[in-house]
């Protein structure tokens, strides 16, 4: 240990110095109370000591130590209040760690440094503690020579006051599982932030559950105060430095409110530790330096953040939402944050190591099952200034309700983590080290710190959220027939609890995660889907589905659901395109009618002249021969159809001869004979099916090739589709006849029925 004598009283004087407060300078005690060792609370306990910096030999140059510690009470009901120190035995003029700081003591420097000023009640009827705190030690005089009350090298920084206790009649915290910390269950409102560095070393004294414990930053000046880079002390006024939150030698009290809120289960007695925590530097290596030190700024201050919160919330969570979200503004403090570094670690101003906010995390556990991390620092900047209490720096997140927490106030996590080394004081000269007495060695109190980190604990609300319609599908069958429609409505069931619905969409087939709009509208009226094909052989199950939309703020939507099995069915009655006579056509056979290459045509054929017997019966009074091609029986109609649709594609403006001298026409009858009512020739609204000629049959109009110019046959035929749509024919007859008629009695024609084919069906 002699190696070490000569780092100086500064860096050992925050372990030891705990009792510098006396209980009879408080101004409020609870009657009958005295001083000795407490009841239940160690007289002599550990406080320790979290070395941040030291040289190339491992000697201890900075870090973080305990300046004063104090037992609470608090009676919530009377406002009673006691407050001890807990260095009240003997012990404490034994103590030491690298040197032998007796002579403080003996002449007890600091009998009020620690005061607790009042108590009271705020508005709101939470209590406030009042605490004032100062250096313990008047700042020294150059005029005087150097001794043990003579110095300026012992100015510390991040004066922080912590209230450590669970708070609640046996202990109670919020648990973050993911953060891994544990915040008591009451809260200090005004708190700057929570630490867990010494949580280890308190329950040593007062155990609780709870693992981060709040604190408030006295001497809370962020300027630069009076130090300067030029001067070799880093203080133009040595005596009395300002800014860099620094609690000067010879400072009068810093008094802070501390507001603190208990639940409703408190219970009547408020116990607690206060520990003032203070961050320091070596700055004086000997005797010889005392009255001209040197202060390295902001290599001594606090590594960590001072502050973090939240500057505004932006909250538009609710309940039922669970895309609903809240902005969150935390605002953070940092004194090292982006501070030029030194490698060698001697420049004044600088740091030994990048000091800088490096992730922030934010754990809410009651609303999202994993943290939200931020990574990329600048991205997230939202402006201000790491030194600006005023204007703090500001970063952005967002946190989502994806686990749909219901109404009601919740209460999340904060960690603002620093990139400074944590493995510069893991070995044993530049380690956390608690008080220990002479003759124990240090290195076997040796404990690491984690993390250099700073949270903070925010509330948020989740609101009653704008609630999503009810929806209810209702189709007009739950089963049809392929190539048939259905009508789709909002069912009884349908409506929105808390506005009006304003949209109404409907997918025909929906795949259960990609909604196509096939129908829509604004009223909520029937529509019609489909029609619905179904060509494979089987049924098809099929999911129709509806999304509502609602009028609300922050707009829901629904998707709801019916089930609709199309069955296989084809609607085609009858087809033929003539390609051969696979529908067994009947023709007299008397006559010379057949079926050839694509058309329906007559013996004469395909445009070679024929003579001989003729295409008449009776030449003279131009008798009609007919050939009977086809008699078909139409079924009902199906479920989800209206219509019989007849469609014949044929030819027009032919001329089939342009040789042939007689006029003649070729006709197509088409009879049909309806379920109900009588036998009538099917004809159209001018008269004629095929309405191609002026000629007429004999029995009628019906259908006549006209003669034109251009040849009907080959690659310049010319196809026409001609429809007759009419819903009695289900269930009924149709005959279809061919017939030849003309009227010039010669014995010999050509000609034929130039049709490509013949379709019968249903259509919706």
């Amino acid at each position: 240990m002699k190696k070490l004598l000569n780092i100086g009283i500064f860096t050992l004087m925050f372990l030891v110095i705990i009792g510098c407060s006396s209980r009879d300078s408080n101004p409020i005690a609870p009657p009958g109370s005295d001083s000795g060792v407490l009841s239940g609370i160690d007289a002599t306990p550990v406080f320790p000591l979290i070395v941040s910096d030291t040289d190339n030999s491992g000697k201890p140059l900075g870090g973080v130590g305990t300046l004063g510690c104090f037992f609470g009470e608090l009676n919530l009901n009377t406002l009673e209040t006691s407050f001890t120190p807990l260095r009240e035995s003997s012990n404490a003029l034994n103590d030491s760690l690298l040197v032998d700081i007796t002579n403080f003591l003996a002449v007890a420097p600091c009998t009020d440094c620690i005061k607790l000023a009042g108590v009271a009640l705020d508005e709101n009827g939470n209590p406030v503690l009042t605490i004032g705190v100062k250096h313990p030690f008047a700042a020294g005089k150059k005029s005087e020579p150097p001794s043990s009350t003579n110095r300026l090298d012992l100015h510390v920084f991040s004066a922080r006051g912590f209230i450590i206790s669970d708070g609640v009649v046996g202990g109670g915290f919020k648990n973050f599982e993911l953060l891994k910390q544990k915040i008591p269950a009451w809260r200090l409102l005004n708190a700057c932030g929570y630490s867990s560095e010494f949580d280890s070393k308190w329950d040593s004294i007062l155990k609780t559950d709870a693992t981060l414990h709040p604190f408030i930053l006295h001497f809370d000046d962020y300027s630069a105060g009076n130090f300067a880079t030029g001067n070799e002390s880093g203080f133009t006024n040595i005596a009395m430095p300002t800014g860099n939150t620094v609690m000067a030698m010879g400072s009068d009290y810093d008094y802070k409110d501390y507001v603190m809120q208990f639940p409703a289960d408190a219970g009547e007695v408020f116990s607690f530790i206060y520990s003032l925590n203070v961050s320091y530097g070596l700055s004086a290596s000997g005797r010889s330096e005392w009255l001209y030190p040197r202060y390295r700024v902001p290599q001594y201050c606090q590594k960590s953040a001072t502050l973090v919160g939240l500057n505004e919330i932006n909250n538009h969570l609710d309940d039922v939402n669970a895309t609903s979200w809240a902005d969150l503004y935390i605002e953070v403090l940092d004194i090292n944050h982006k501070v030029a570094v030194d490698d060698v670690g001697d420049a004044i101003e600088k740091m030994d190591f990048d000091s800088s906010i490096s992730v922030i995390s934010i754990e809410v556990p009651d609303i999202s099952e994993t943290t939200i991390d931020i990574t990329d620092i600048e991205a997230a900047y939202q402006g201000g200034y790491s030194r600006n209490k005023q204007d703090p720096l500001r970063f952005l997140a967002r946190i989502e309700n994806t686990k749909l927490a219901p109404i009601g106030t919740y209460t999340g996590l904060i960690k603002v983590l620093d990139s400074y080394p944590t493995d510069k004081n893991m070995n044993i000269n530049g380690n956390t080290i608690p008080r220990v007495y002479p003759w124990e060695d240090p290195g076997e109190f040796v404990f690491t710190t984690e993390e250099w980190a700073t949270y903070g604990v925010f509330e948020y609300t989740i609101s009653l959220g704008n609630r999503a319609p009810n929806c209810e599908l209702s189709l007009s069958s739950n089963s049809i027939l392929g190539g048939a429609t259905v009508d789709a409505q909002p069912g009884a069931g349908t409506n929105d609890p808390d506005g009006e619905i304003v949209l109404y969409e409907f997918d025909m087939d929906y795949d259960g995660e990609v909604f196509h709009v096939d129908a829509s509208n604004t009223d909520g009226a029937a529509v019609t889907l489909g029609p619905y094909t179904n060509d494979t052989g089987n049924d098809i199950d099929l999911l129709v589905a509806m999304r509502l939309t609602d009028n609300g703020e922050d707009a829901q939507s629904v998707i709801c659901t019916a089930d609709l099995t199309v069955e296989y069915f084809s609607p085609i009655i009858f087809f033929d395109d003539f390609d051969d006579n696979s529908e067994n056509w009947q023709f007299d056979p008397d006559e010379f009618w057949g079926i050839t290459n694509g058309y329906l045509s007559s013996s004469g054929g395909t445009g070679a002249q024929a003579e001989g017997q003729g295409c008449y019966s009776d030449s003279i009074d131009g008798g009609e021969n007919f050939a009977t091609s086809r008699t078909i029986n139409v079924p009902e109609m199906p479920e989800g159809y209206s219509i019989v649709r007849l469609t014949i594609n044929h030819a027009y403006d032919t001329e089939i001869f342009d040789f042939n001298p007689y006029d003649f026409t070729d006709d197509c009858d088409i009879w049909v004979k309806p379920m109900i009512g009588s036998q009538y020739k099917l004809l159209t609204t001018d008269g004629q099916l095929y309405s191609t000629s002026e000629a007429t049959s004999s029995g009628g109009p019906s259908f006549a090739g006209e003669m034109g110019i251009d040849p009907a046959f080959g690659a310049d035929y010319i196809g026409w589709d001609s429809v007759f749509d009419d819903p009695s024919l289900a269930g009924g007859i149709i005959k279809i006849k061919f017939r030849q008629q003309a009227d010039d009695g010669i014995d010999n024609c050509q000609g034929g029925w130039w049709i490509d084919s013949i379709k019968l069906e249903f259509i919706t």
